[in-house]
């Protein structure tokens, strides 16, 4: 991985442990930023999710904490698994390169989690609720950290989106959201398919899938291709 990708994979990798204690220390390092940083709310924002992982490995080093949370705070290895396909969940996911030669859909995502949502950089009062993502995946990594433990992720690209009068939700492949947070743990999101609108293009109305069991998803036509990088 380049040391762009590496930063955000592991990024997302450290505020999505569900670790208490990794927790404890987030709570912490907000509370740092909160009190002597300069700027409103968005720019606190922005420069805890930046210097967190900074900060965690020095943490690290000065408290008693379990052996995996010292390998957390080292980063992942550079070099990392990439797949063309992967199961979890009850679905089958494919990256959309893959999807391209199938006839069935199976790359596009959705994920509800919650999160300070900022009306713009210029928010004094964020609001902390339940919003939900809709995109497809682009790439499927699995990043390693030195053999203690690997966490697979999916990098997507994020949609603009709202509800309908009729209750259905649009999604605008022309609008992308959340450009520099793409990551999301495999075991994070549920699995959607796109219909495209008949009349605007680059509309797409989401509609869930029901998870199956893995015998029914033999696929002849689309081999599993597992590539390193």
């Amino acid at each position: 991985m380049d040391s762009h990708e590496w930063f955000e994979a592991h990024r997302y990798a450290l505020f999505n442990t569900g670790d208490e204690q990794v927790e404890t220390f987030i709570k912490e390092h907000k509370n740092i930023i909160d009190k002597h940083a300069r700027g409103n709310a968005w720019v606190k924002a922005q420069i805890h999710s930046r210097e967190f992982s900074d900060w965690f490995k020095e943490k690290v080093k000065k408290v008693k904490v379990p052996n995996h949370l010292i390998w957390l705070s080292y980063g992942p290895n550079e070099v990392a698994k990439r797949y063309s396909g992967y199961f979890i969940n009850g679905y089958q996911f494919h990256k959309m390169q893959r999807d391209a030669r199938c006839k069935t859909q199976n790359n596009g995502v959705t994920l509800s989690a919650t999160t300070d949502s900022f009306a713009s950089a210029r928010d004094q009062n964020p609001v902390d609720g339940m919003v939900t993502y809709y995109g497809v995946i682009q790439d499927i990594i699995e990043i390693d950290y030195w053999g203690c433990f690997s966490v697979v992720l999916f990098r997507c690209d994020w949609f603009h989106n709202e509800i309908d009068g009729y209750g259905l939700t649009r999604v605008y492949f022309k609008k992308k959201c959340s450009t520099d947070d793409p990551f999301v743990l495999a075991s994070q999101v549920h699995q959607i398919f796109y219909v495209e609108d008949p009349i605007e293009k680059e509309v797409y109305y989401a509609r869930n899938k029901v998870p199956v069991d893995l015998y029914d998803l033999a696929e002849e036509n689309c081999p599993n291709i597992e590539e390193t990088f």
